[in-house]
Protein backbone atom coordinates (compact mmCIF):
# COMPACT_ATOMS: atom_id res chain seq x y z
CA UNK A 1 0.00 0.00 0.00
CA UNK A 2 1.19 3.51 -0.85
CA UNK A 3 -0.32 6.55 0.89
CA UNK A 4 0.16 10.04 -0.56
CA UNK A 5 -0.52 13.03 1.68
CA UNK A 6 -1.16 16.00 -0.61
CA UNK A 7 -3.23 19.17 -0.81
CA UNK A 8 -5.03 18.08 -4.00
CA UNK A 9 -5.10 15.36 -6.65
CA UNK A 10 -5.45 15.83 -10.42
CA UNK A 11 -6.22 12.67 -12.36
CA UNK A 12 -5.76 12.07 -16.04
CA UNK A 13 -8.70 10.16 -17.52
CA UNK A 14 -7.93 8.07 -20.61
CA UNK A 15 -5.63 5.20 -19.72
CA UNK A 16 -5.52 6.28 -16.07
CA UNK A 17 -9.13 6.02 -14.90
CA UNK A 18 -10.74 4.40 -17.94
CA UNK A 19 -9.15 2.31 -20.66
CA UNK A 20 -10.55 4.09 -23.70
CA UNK A 21 -7.65 3.28 -26.01
CA UNK A 22 -9.52 0.33 -27.58
CA UNK A 23 -12.30 2.79 -28.47
CA UNK A 24 -9.88 5.07 -30.32
CA UNK A 25 -8.28 2.12 -32.11
CA UNK A 26 -11.72 0.84 -33.13
CA UNK A 27 -12.74 4.30 -34.36
CA UNK A 28 -9.56 4.78 -36.39
CA UNK A 29 -9.74 1.28 -37.87
CA UNK A 30 -13.33 1.99 -38.90
CA UNK A 31 -12.35 5.27 -40.53
CA UNK A 32 -9.73 3.50 -42.63
CA UNK A 33 -12.09 0.63 -43.47
CA UNK A 34 -14.79 3.02 -44.70
CA UNK A 35 -12.22 4.26 -47.21
CA UNK A 36 -11.13 0.76 -48.21
CA UNK A 37 -7.87 1.25 -46.40
CA UNK A 38 -6.15 -0.64 -43.59
CA UNK A 39 -4.61 1.03 -40.56
CA UNK A 40 -1.31 -0.30 -39.24
CA UNK A 41 -0.13 -0.59 -35.62
CA UNK A 42 2.22 2.30 -36.38
CA UNK A 43 -0.78 4.56 -37.02
CA UNK A 44 -2.24 3.76 -33.60
CA UNK A 45 1.15 4.32 -31.96
CA UNK A 46 1.44 7.75 -33.57
CA UNK A 47 -2.01 8.75 -32.30
CA UNK A 48 -1.55 7.54 -28.72
CA UNK A 49 -2.07 10.16 -25.96
CA UNK A 50 -2.54 13.03 -28.41
CA UNK A 51 -5.45 15.44 -28.26
CA UNK A 52 -8.11 15.09 -30.96
CA UNK A 53 -6.88 17.97 -33.19
CA UNK A 54 -3.38 16.47 -33.32
CA UNK A 55 -4.82 13.04 -34.07
CA UNK A 56 -6.99 14.52 -36.83
CA UNK A 57 -3.99 16.28 -38.33
CA UNK A 58 -2.12 12.97 -38.60
CA UNK A 59 -5.18 11.28 -40.10
CA UNK A 60 -5.55 14.13 -42.59
CA UNK A 61 -1.99 13.51 -43.73
CA UNK A 62 -2.58 9.75 -44.07
CA UNK A 63 -6.05 9.89 -45.64
CA UNK A 64 -5.61 13.09 -47.65
CA UNK A 65 -8.82 14.63 -46.33
CA UNK A 66 -9.59 17.81 -44.34
CA UNK A 67 -8.67 17.52 -40.68
CA UNK A 68 -11.84 19.27 -39.47
CA UNK A 69 -14.16 16.62 -40.90
CA UNK A 70 -11.90 13.81 -39.72
CA UNK A 71 -11.84 15.23 -36.18
CA UNK A 72 -15.64 15.18 -36.01
CA UNK A 73 -15.78 11.63 -37.39
CA UNK A 74 -13.11 10.42 -34.97
CA UNK A 75 -14.80 12.02 -31.95
CA UNK A 76 -18.25 10.64 -32.79
CA UNK A 77 -16.92 7.15 -33.57
CA UNK A 78 -14.90 7.02 -30.34
CA UNK A 79 -17.88 8.11 -28.22
CA UNK A 80 -20.07 5.50 -29.93
CA UNK A 81 -17.56 2.77 -29.04
CA UNK A 82 -17.33 3.66 -25.34
CA UNK A 83 -20.21 1.51 -24.00
CA UNK A 84 -18.89 -1.61 -25.74
CA UNK A 85 -15.13 -1.24 -25.36
CA UNK A 86 -14.18 1.13 -22.50
CA UNK A 87 -13.30 -0.46 -19.17
CA UNK A 88 -12.21 0.93 -15.76
CA UNK A 89 -8.51 0.69 -14.98
CA UNK A 90 -7.69 -1.53 -11.97
CA UNK A 91 -8.36 0.28 -8.70
CA UNK A 92 -8.93 3.62 -10.41
CA UNK A 93 -12.61 4.30 -9.90
CA UNK A 94 -12.52 3.10 -6.32
CA UNK A 95 -9.63 5.48 -5.62
CA UNK A 96 -11.53 8.44 -7.10
CA UNK A 97 -14.66 7.56 -5.15
CA UNK A 98 -12.67 7.44 -1.91
CA UNK A 99 -10.67 10.58 -2.67
CA UNK A 100 -13.07 13.11 -4.20
CA UNK A 101 -15.38 13.48 -1.15
CA UNK A 102 -12.43 14.08 1.18
CA UNK A 103 -10.05 16.42 -0.64
CA UNK A 104 -9.76 18.79 -3.62
CA UNK A 105 -9.89 16.59 -6.72
CA UNK A 106 -9.91 17.32 -10.43
CA UNK A 107 -9.67 15.50 -13.74
CA UNK A 108 -7.53 17.03 -16.49
CA UNK A 109 -7.96 15.24 -19.80
CA UNK A 110 -6.50 15.48 -23.29
CA UNK A 111 -9.94 14.43 -24.58
CA UNK A 112 -12.46 16.90 -25.90
CA UNK A 113 -15.24 18.02 -23.56
CA UNK A 114 -17.77 15.83 -25.37
CA UNK A 115 -15.59 12.74 -25.13
CA UNK A 116 -14.60 13.42 -21.52
CA UNK A 117 -18.22 13.89 -20.44
CA UNK A 118 -19.26 10.65 -22.15
CA UNK A 119 -16.40 8.75 -20.51
CA UNK A 120 -17.11 10.12 -17.03
CA UNK A 121 -20.82 9.36 -17.38
CA UNK A 122 -20.01 5.77 -18.31
CA UNK A 123 -17.62 5.52 -15.33
CA UNK A 124 -20.18 6.95 -12.92
CA UNK A 125 -17.93 9.87 -12.04
CA UNK A 126 -19.76 12.73 -13.73
CA UNK A 127 -21.27 14.11 -10.51
CA UNK A 128 -18.52 13.04 -8.14
CA UNK A 129 -15.47 15.06 -9.19
CA UNK A 130 -16.03 18.79 -8.59
CA UNK A 131 -13.81 20.10 -11.37
CA UNK A 132 -12.90 18.69 -14.76
CA UNK A 133 -11.09 20.33 -17.66
CA UNK A 134 -10.77 19.13 -21.25
CA UNK A 135 -8.21 19.77 -23.96
CA UNK A 136 -10.52 21.97 -26.02
CA UNK A 137 -11.00 24.30 -23.04
CA UNK A 138 -7.38 25.45 -22.76
CA UNK A 139 -4.96 27.18 -25.10
CA UNK A 140 -2.74 24.12 -25.54
CA UNK A 141 -3.30 20.44 -24.64
CA UNK A 142 -0.78 18.09 -23.04
CA UNK A 143 2.24 18.02 -23.15
CA UNK A 144 1.78 21.76 -22.52
CA UNK A 145 1.15 22.59 -18.83
CA UNK A 146 -2.16 24.41 -19.35
CA UNK A 147 -4.52 21.66 -18.20
CA UNK A 148 -2.66 21.17 -14.94
CA UNK A 149 -2.27 24.89 -14.27
CA UNK A 150 -6.00 25.46 -14.79
CA UNK A 151 -6.88 22.50 -12.55
CA UNK A 152 -4.60 23.63 -9.71
CA UNK A 153 -5.95 27.17 -9.93
CA UNK A 154 -9.53 25.88 -9.78
CA UNK A 155 -8.70 23.77 -6.72
CA UNK A 156 -6.96 26.68 -5.00
CA UNK A 157 -3.58 24.98 -4.55
CA UNK A 158 -0.06 25.65 -5.72
CA UNK A 159 1.13 23.14 -8.35
CA UNK A 160 3.85 21.76 -6.09
CA UNK A 161 1.21 20.92 -3.45
CA UNK A 162 -0.84 18.77 -5.84
CA UNK A 163 -0.26 15.29 -7.24
CA UNK A 164 -0.79 14.37 -10.89
CA UNK A 165 -1.83 10.79 -11.66
CA UNK A 166 -0.83 9.93 -15.23
CA UNK A 167 -0.35 6.89 -17.47
CA UNK A 168 1.46 8.47 -20.44
CA UNK A 169 4.71 10.25 -21.14
CA UNK A 170 2.73 13.08 -22.76
CA UNK A 171 0.74 13.59 -19.57
CA UNK A 172 3.78 13.27 -17.31
CA UNK A 173 5.56 15.96 -19.32
CA UNK A 174 2.51 18.24 -18.98
CA UNK A 175 2.38 17.84 -15.22
CA UNK A 176 6.13 18.32 -14.84
CA UNK A 177 5.96 21.47 -17.00
CA UNK A 178 3.29 22.82 -14.64
CA UNK A 179 5.39 22.00 -11.57
CA UNK A 180 3.09 19.22 -10.36
CA UNK A 181 4.70 16.04 -8.95
CA UNK A 182 3.75 12.94 -10.92
CA UNK A 183 2.57 9.49 -9.90
CA UNK A 184 3.08 7.36 -13.00
CA UNK A 185 0.76 4.41 -13.53
CA UNK A 186 1.08 1.40 -15.79
CA UNK A 187 3.47 -0.06 -18.35
CA UNK A 188 4.08 2.98 -20.56
CA UNK A 189 5.64 4.99 -17.74
CA UNK A 190 7.44 1.97 -16.32
CA UNK A 191 9.89 2.56 -19.17
CA UNK A 192 10.17 6.28 -18.38
CA UNK A 193 10.37 6.45 -14.61
CA UNK A 194 12.76 9.39 -14.80
CA UNK A 195 9.78 11.43 -16.04
CA UNK A 196 7.79 10.63 -12.89
CA UNK A 197 8.35 11.12 -9.17
CA UNK A 198 6.75 7.81 -8.22
CA UNK A 199 5.49 4.83 -10.19
CA UNK A 200 2.98 2.06 -9.55
CA UNK A 201 1.75 -0.74 -11.83
CA UNK A 202 -1.89 0.19 -11.11
CA UNK A 203 -3.98 2.17 -8.62
CA UNK A 204 -4.92 -0.75 -6.42
CA UNK A 205 -3.44 -0.19 -2.99
CA UNK A 206 -2.98 3.56 -3.54
CA UNK A 207 -4.52 5.90 -0.93
CA UNK A 208 -4.77 9.69 -0.77
CA UNK A 209 -4.82 11.71 2.45
CA UNK A 210 -5.49 15.45 2.54
CA UNK A 211 -2.67 17.75 3.55
CA UNK A 212 -4.18 20.57 5.59
CA UNK A 213 -1.07 22.59 6.33
CA UNK A 214 -1.03 25.32 3.70
CA UNK A 215 2.64 26.08 4.23
CA UNK A 216 3.69 22.45 3.63
CA UNK A 217 5.41 22.00 0.30
CA UNK A 218 5.71 18.73 -1.54
CA UNK A 219 4.10 15.35 -1.06
CA UNK A 220 4.43 13.03 1.91
CA UNK A 221 4.64 9.38 0.88
CA UNK A 222 4.32 6.37 3.17
CA UNK A 223 4.79 2.77 2.09
CA UNK A 224 3.13 -0.01 4.07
Amino acid sequence: MITFTVAAVVFDCDGTLMDTHPCVRHAVSGMFARRDRSSSPLVHTRLASLALPAQAAILAELLDEPATALLTELEHSTIAALPRLARPMPGALDLVRRTAPRMPTAIASNSSRSLLDATLALAGLADLVPFTVAADEVAAPKPAPDLYLVACDALGVRPEQALAVEDSLTGAHAARAAGVPVLGVGPALARHRSSTDWWTPDLQGVHMVRLDRADQKGTIVRHA
